[in-house]
């Protein structure tokens, strides 16, 4: 009975607690958006932004437009866009102040429709901004100064943008862009790209005004995901570090490199304009080549600020040549490893898998040796310059710029040293009985010594048990 009444005053006491829980609970009927707890209502996302907590969090409840003032973020929040879509009309954007932090989730929409020199966000210095979920990112805009992210740095902070796998960014114009305006500052800028990325413009740029650093320089680390852009896709203009380990990259060039240390060891890598592609501007032309390296001076950009290193993935070019170099005698350059695949002439040959501009490049003595593997269709080095000629040059080009064996495989031309194969151990398979799987008709295939002790412990162990639990039933029948 004493039981009984205890469990009564627990149910009590628990519906008690469960009546409060609701009490709290508010419907926001015709809110724009609520907290996270559901206790508050919000009439607008500047009053939530406003109100919630820091690191709160705020759920949409109804599409919404910008056409006055733009979204500020100041605080440590995330906004669930809840399959909602946000749109900015009037030249407004979602702004992330220095020092705030925002979680961009859900499955919903951010966009701008009208053409400006804004970007869709603009990512502070000392910001911390990550977009996840299935969110879309569409901008309208075709004008340079407004990609659908913009990012600035700042020597004295730290400012980060990750991108999630399931994240879609579709650009008239750029896609993200590192370093604003003429006095662009990147430092200590790091951005992690994933998701699917669908652009007019360069879809990743380092602004060709960041100068070179060789301390604090930004970093770009793409792991995965789609770029694809109907211009160059991936963009080093100004001095930046790039880790690329996978992803697909297509553009009219893949990857142009005028400045930067860019280290590739994965990824696919298509370009699909000719030699002579245009991207707008004299000094703007593509080469069609999936990893394109053009040298240039600046007064911001030091002449040997290119850095290149490919120990892996795949360079198409559907056009042209798989790789192209112009102009870049002081350029650092390794090839290690990687398969360059380029196009087909109109006679039905295929074109060089690398193409040189100047030869001027080749009698650096930097570049002895620059090709130590990979696989290469066709010839390996041409002249685009001097093509009557190419064949006599790129045979002795070749010894200069290659180290190590050079050899046919499948029709490939392969760069490096093949290597041995496995030596196997002449003990294994040999009937020795200590070799696990084999036996020998002359020697007992018995358990080792150490492994006598233990199956006999074991056995000892398991009879002890035995006798103790039979013991155990006698003593309580």
């Amino acid at each position: 009975m004493k039981n009984l009444k205890m469990f009564a005053i627990g149910l009590a006491a628990f519906a008690a607690m469960t009546m409060g829980v609701h009490a709290l609970e508010v419907t926001c009927v015709g809110n724009t958006a609520q907290a996270t707890d559901g206790s508050k209502c919000y009439d607008s996302i500047t009053a939530a932004l406003t109100g919630v907590e820091e690191n709160g969090t705020v759920t949409l409840l109804t599409d919404n437009s910008f056409n006055g003032s733009s979204m500020q973020i100041t605080k440590n929040v995330t906004i669930n866009l809840n399959g909602k879509t946000v749109t900015f009309t009037n030249g407004q954007r979602l702004v992330l102040n220095s020092n705030a932090k925002l979680v961009l989730t859900g499955n919903g929409e951010l966009k701008s429709t009208t053409v400006n020199s804004h970007p869709l966000i603009s990512v502070a210095a000392g910001s911390n901004l990550t977009v996840e979920g299935s969110v879309k990112l569409t901008t309208d805009s075709k004008t340079a100064a407004a990609p659908a992210i913009m990012i600035d740095g700042s020597s004295s902070a730290k400012t980060t943008v990750t991108i999630g796998g399931n994240v879609v960014v579709n650009s008239d114009g750029y896609g993200l862009v590192i370093g604003s305006g003429s006095n662009a500052s990147a430092s200590g800028v790091t951005v992690n790209l994933n998701g699917t990325w669908k652009t007019e413009g360069y879809t990743v740029k380092v602004n060709g005004k960041i100068a070179y650093t060789d301390t604090n320089a930004p970093v770009v680390n793409i792991k995965g995901g789609s770029y694809t852009s109907n211009g160059v896709a991936l963009y080093a203009s100004g001095y930046g570090i790039w880790n690329i380990t996978g992803g697909t990259i297509t553009g009219k060039d893949a990857i142009q490199v005028l400045s930067g240390k860019v280290t590739i060891s994965g990824g696919k890598f298509v370009a699909s304009s000719d030699a002579t592609g245009t991207l707008g501007s004299a000094n703007a032309r593509s080469h069609g080549a999936a990893l394109d390296i053009i040298g240039r001076v600046a007064n911001y950009q030091p002449e040997n600020t290119i850095n290149v290193s490919v120990t892996g993935g795949e360079f198409i070019s559907e056009n042209a040549h798989a790789m192209y170099i112009k102009t870049a005698n002081n350029a650092k350059i390794a090839i290690g490893g990687g398969k360059f695949t380029s196009a087909e002439d109109g006679e039905g040959n295929q074109l060089p898998a690398l193409a040189i501009e100047d030869w001027d490049f080749v009698e650096n003595e930097a570049h002895k040796g620059m090709i130590t593997g990979g696989e290469f269709t066709g010839s390996i080095i041409g002249d685009v310059k001097n093509s009557g000629n190419s064949a006599i040059k790129a045979t002795s080009v070749v010894e200069e710029l290659t180290s190590g064996e050079i050899r046919t495989e499948g029709g490939k031309v392969v760069v490096g040293t093949p290597a041995e194969p496995e030596q196997q151990d002449p003990d294994v398979g040999d009937g020795d009985a200590n070799t696990p799987g084999t036996t020998n008709p002359d020697v007992p295939n018995v358990p080792k010594t150490n492994d006598n002790i233990l199956v006999y412990a074991s056995l000892g162990l398991v009879s002890a048990l035995t006798v103790g639990f039979t013991t155990k039933r006698k003593e309580n029948n």
